[in-house]
């Protein structure tokens, strides 16, 4: 079993690295393949949140826990909820290094001030 969920996060990265390449197929070649171990990485993090965040909404960002016996239990977080809000920001990161990438595709707005300022 343990297998067989290997493989289907492999290929749910492997699927993620085609996407993200799709996404970055008009950055220049060169910056990409640099960026191979990052997109890399950026599509395992995103197959991990996804299983995070499958767990958290079944089982909740909270859980009743005791040190003892004597004492009742109280809610705490759980370790998913801190492993999710990390990653996301790891992977939040890493996705705004890749879209760094991309060429500018629009020039900035002309809003007319240097007109203003050259006929003054």
């Amino acid at each position: 079993m343990q297998e067989k969920v290997i493989l289907c996060a492999n290929a749910a990265i492997k699927a993620e690295v085609m996407r993200l390449q799709e996404l970055l197929k008009d950055a220049p070649k060169l910056k990409t393949a640099a960026a191979a171990g990052l997109i890399e990485r950026c599509a395992h993090l995103r197959v991990l949140l996804d299983a995070l965040e499958k767990d958290l909404s079944e089982n909740g960002m909270t859980e009743l826990f005791s040190q003892s016996d004597k004492n009742p239990p109280y809610p705490r977080e759980r370790c998913e909820a801190r492993q999710f809000a990390n990653l996301s920001k790891i992977y939040q990161s890493g996705m705004k290094q890749l879209l760094a990438l991309l060429p500018a595709n629009d020039p900035p707005e002309d809003d007319g001030f240097e007109a203003f300022i050259n006929d003054i």
